[in-house]
């Protein structure tokens, strides 16, 4: 893992909670059917209920906000990447993606416009659908990490082949964030499966890829690369699938990360070419007798620890490291 790392030459960051903060706010909602606003927000924020990802906090935030009582959720089915369907009294309610909705056959018509005016502030749609129909939309906006322009600016500086955007969001709120951080190449619309594939299509085109990843929808994509790195906070599965686990910090530990690693590489490579050395004058001295066994075991291992114990300030990073 070590040698890999200090090779990486393609950097992949997930959008949300890697270069965005991570914590949404539900900022509009549109009403398209007979719900009212309130009892939207209860809907989503009990279809929410079980899980732990961001819009599933924003839900339920602006829910203990409002003051709302959640209703009994008799069944729930997570689609990863797409959203959620729950069985709630005797109604079936669907709360996701776009691609949701379209799989199960809502008709998006009426949210076409307010889709859009979200889509142009690099917000995220949230359709809810109640018995197959449209129900609402909520507009979710999640803020851009104060520190990912400097690690991205700092990965350019050590000469990435390429910094990467990934995103199971729509391709327009991508594209903002990707272009306010000067990415020409970002990646919208993608499943877990699909985040995987695009990691390996980058192996196999000879790139040695770095994923850095906090949520579900980001494991796959972390055990495919050469090398997962999950940010403070992240998901346990996430964490359980990178080899870097960042304990603390912002972006900066992954710029440190790939930094350490050069330079433990480069410390271990020094250390090797003085110790070969020094066996050259030894095995030189020793043929000219110049050299007795012992004093030659001592010259020998003496200079190899010496120049180990020079280069001893660089933390070594076992097989899982925790920076």
């Amino acid at each position: 893992m070590l040698e890999n790392l200090a090779r990486i030459d393609t950097v992949v960051f997930d959008k949300t909670g890697t270069l965005t903060v991570g914590s949404p706010r539900i900022t509009r909602i549109f009403e398209y059917g007979s719900l009212p606003e309130d009892e939207l927000v209860s809907v989503v924020a009990a279809a929410e209920r079980p899980f732990h990802h961001p819009i599933a906090r924003a839900a339920r935030r602006l829910a203990a906000e409002r003051g709302l009582r959640l209703p009994e959720v008799t069944s729930t089915v997570e689609q990863v990447g797409l959203g959620v369907h729950v069985r709630i009294a005797d109604r079936h309610v669907l709360v996701g993606s776009r691609r949701l909705m379209e799989s199960h056959q809502v008709a998006l018509r009426p949210a076409l416009v307010d889709e859009g005016a979200a889509h142009a502030i690099g917000a995220s749609p949230l359709f809810v659908a109640v018995d197959g129909r449209l129900a609402g939309l909520l507009v979710l906006q999640d803020q851009l990490r104060a520190d990912a322009p400097a690690a991205v600016r700092a990965l350019r500086a050590r000469q990435m082949r390429n910094v990467i955007l990934l995103s199971g969001d729509h391709a327009e709120p991508s594209r903002v964030i990707a272009e306010s951080l000067g990415l020409r190449h970002h990646y919208a619309d993608l499943l877990p499966e699909d985040k995987a594939r695009l990691i390996a299509t980058l192996k196999a085109d000879g790139r040695v890829v770095a994923m850095v990843g906090d949520g579900i929808n980001d494991a796959l994509a972390l055990d495919e690369s050469d090398v997962g790195i999950a940010v403070p906070g992240g998901a346990d599965v996430a964490t359980a699938a990178a080899d870097v686990v960042l304990l603390r910090g912002g972006l900066d530990r992954v710029v440190r990360a790939l930094d350490l690693a050069r330079e433990s590489i480069h410390a271990v490579r020094r250390t090797l070419d003085i110790a070969s050395k020094a066996n050259m004058v030894v095995v030189g001295l020793a043929s000219f007798g110049l050299a007795r066994p012992v004093a030659s075991i001592l010259l020998s291992h003496g200079t190899t620890v010496a120049a180990a114990i020079a280069n001893a300030g660089l933390p070594a990073l076992p097989y899982k490291s925790a920076i």
